[in-house]
């Protein structure tokens, strides 16, 4: 019974986005063409490089830029036939299945409850933000799947099962193979280490175990890059978030509470009340001792730690990478994936079917979108298609 509608849903966003991408494919951007190109170079035995600026009549170069998991899964593709834009598409696809799905289980099994499990998977399948990500070929999705993986690590250590945290440090050690910005979910997780439940010792050694292997592993990558390559990582020294900036990332954040076409000024207003009551439980449940959390206050602590933890950690990552790295659902969605867990944990069992309402709201934004993509092409839109 729990698990027919959770794949109804799941087949349904998969079908939306097979359908948006039909006539034209995903949409390839310099970082999708580079990850294409590396994998295709994979494939053929010449190791993790890319073409200089895409020219491929000079010497293929070390990729150093990318972390390599998401080109590796693109490589093996290769092998059973699935090559380029459509096996990356079929990929993609597949991610958004399994995310989905992973999002559903893991928290009805954190919440016990079969309804909070729909209510997530049911805003993670109809919100336009993970859907735009899926469109394209970018590592964003295999990224989230070990984020949820690494969640589900501590969730089931909070449970009683002692070893579940080493799963979570195998899952985030994965994913900064994937992607640079899953730093913020090495910082989240040491953080719930920390303040989580057991002695102050096991806490400390759970926590400092957990960084060290993710750390370990970021800086194997770098010291790969620094011997092939002469440097850590292609990224250059840049500005801070700018003032004039801060506009486009409240637009974004304004659109996760209501993707219509509506005023502006009403979809503020909506963001403010729900951020407002969001911020008012994530408060209520970091206060309550480890020990007497209920299921629902550990899963808002979790949910609102990675909100709050990713989004900081992009405020200071931008004086490492600069404008490259815009504050668009792309970048900021592990803080949306946040919120949305927390507020799942926050809302009372009777109030879980409304949360119907806020997908149907979702669904609607999704549609056009993809009606948009059909129609117009990813090219068109942009990275930042809002």
């Amino acid at each position: 019974m729990f698990w027919a509608p959770l794949l109804l849903m799941a087949l349904g966003a998969c079908l939306l986005a097979a359908w948006a991408t039909a006539p034209s494919g995903l949409g390839v951007c310099p970082d999708g063409r580079t990850y294409l190109t590396s994998a295709r170079l994979l494939s053929q035995g010449q190791g993790y490089v890319d073409y200089p600026r895409g020219d491929d009549w000079l010497d293929p170069e070390p990729v150093t830029q990318f972390p390599p998991l998401y080109p590796l899964l693109l490589a093996a593709g290769h092998g059973v036939g699935l090559q380029g834009p459509e096996g990356a598409r079929m990929l993609q696809l597949a991610l958004l299945l399994a995310n989905i799905c992973l999002l559903g289980w893991f928290t009805a099994s954190a919440l016990a409850s079969r309804a909070a499990g729909w209510m997530a998977a049911g805003l993670f399948a109809s919100a336009p933000a993970f859907l735009y990500v899926h469109l394209w070929v970018w590592s964003e999705p295999l990224c989230t799947l070990l984020l949820l993986g690494c969640l589900l690590g501590l969730e089931q250590l909070e449970q009683g099962c002692r070893r579940a945290w080493l799963w979570a440090a195998l899952c985030c050690a994965l994913a900064l193979l994937t992607r640079f910005a899953a730093l913020s979910l090495l910082l989240t997780g040491c953080g719930l280490l920390l303040v989580g439940q057991g002695a102050l010792r096991a806490r400390l050694v759970r926590s400092a175990v957990f960084g060290a292997i993710g750390t370990l592993v970021f800086a194997a990558w770098l010291l790969r890059n620094s011997l092939v390559a002469g440097e850590a990582t292609a990224f250059e020294l840049h500005t801070a978030l700018m003032p004039e900036e801060l506009p486009r990332a409240l637009h974004t954040i304004t659109e996760w509470a209501l993707p219509l076409p509506v005023w502006f000024g009403f979809k503020l207003a909506t963001a403010a009340l729900l951020f407002g009551w969001l911020a008012a439980a994530f408060r209520h449940a970091a206060r309550t001792p480890a020990e007497q959390r209920t299921p629902g206050q550990r899963l808002a602590v979790m949910g609102g730690t990675l909100a709050l933890t990713h989004f900081m950690f992009i405020l200071a990552a931008r004086r490492v990478v600069g404008t490259a790295l815009e504050t668009n659902d792309r970048i900021l969605g592990p803080s949306l994936l946040g919120l949305m867990l927390l507020a799942v944990g926050a809302t009372p069992a009777r109030w879980r079917p409304a949360g119907a309402l806020c997908a149907l709201l979702w669904l609607a934004g999704s549609i056009m979108l993809a009606a948009s993509v059909r129609s117009d092409g990813l090219a068109y839109l942009g990275a930042n298609w809002r």
